[in-house]
């Protein structure tokens, strides 16, 4: 029978960071201009701009609390997670809101179903 190896203080750091939406996101990808490719072992780590920080979607670190009714729960998610994203083009709208919140709500909002909408001005 193998032992376990325990976690060191940097892997359980790391494993911290990955519930926070936006050390989630840098970490996990390496350019947000192409998500398929890694980077190089100096430059491992893709950085949000000021500007696309208020994108992020804080929705899966909303708890369910029983004290309040279905309808006050559903309201603090709705908060935590609507958003109107309107800017210039390369600003990084589609990217943050669409393709990097679903790609880390796959992992944090298991079993909920994901509805996207476009409407054009």
């Amino acid at each position: 029978m193998a032992l376990l190896e325990k976690l060191t203080d940097e892997e359980l750091e790391f494993c911290e960071c990955l519930q926070n939406p936006i050390s989630a996101g840098e970490c996990i990808f390496s350019d947000f201009d192409n998500l398929g490719v890694m980077g190089d072992e100096d430059d491992v780590l893709a950085h949000y701009r000021n500007s696309q920080l208020a994108m992020v979607s804080y929705e899966y670190l909303i708890d369910y609390d029983e004290s309040l009714s279905e309808k006050e729960n559903f309201n603090l998610l709705q908060g935590a997670g609507d958003i109107y994203n309107l800017g210039s083009r390369k600003y990084g709208k589609t990217l943050i809101t669409l393709i990097s919140d679903i790609l880390l709500s796959i992992v944090h909002l298991g079993g909920w179903e994901t509805i996207f909408t476009f409407v054009p001005f």
